[in-house]
């Protein structure tokens, strides 16, 4: 635990209250404009503009889009954390991703 700032621990417990964990199959996320943010160490997520308390936690981002503030259209489908684990964001596999014009 020495290794954590409290900064990352406050980011861990934000973002493990941000979501319930439920079972989330298959569900998909149609193509909708977000903004990338950096997470401390951890890499980068997208915030969706229509809900900007929701973090997702992104598979397979481009680093090209690995840049903190860039606005992004994406869509993916959300699954669920391994049990036991603790994320700070909801998991999700894109399906596409571009940089918003």
């Amino acid at each position: 635990m020495s290794h954590l700032t409290p900064t990352l621990i406050a980011l861990l417990l934000v973002g493990c209250a941000a979501r319930p964990a439920v079972s989330r199959g298959e569900e998909r996320l149609a193509e909708q404009p977000g903004t990338i943010v950096q997470v401390g160490t951890f890499g980068y997520g997208i915030v969706p503009d229509a809900d900007p308390g929701t973090r997702y936690a992104p598979e397979g981002l481009p680093r090209e889009l690995e840049v903190d503030g860039i606005k992004v259209l994406f869509a993916g489908v959300l699954s669920s954390p391994p049990p036991g684990a603790r994320v700070w964001g909801v998991p999700l596999r894109l399906t596409s991703i571009r940089r918003s014009p």
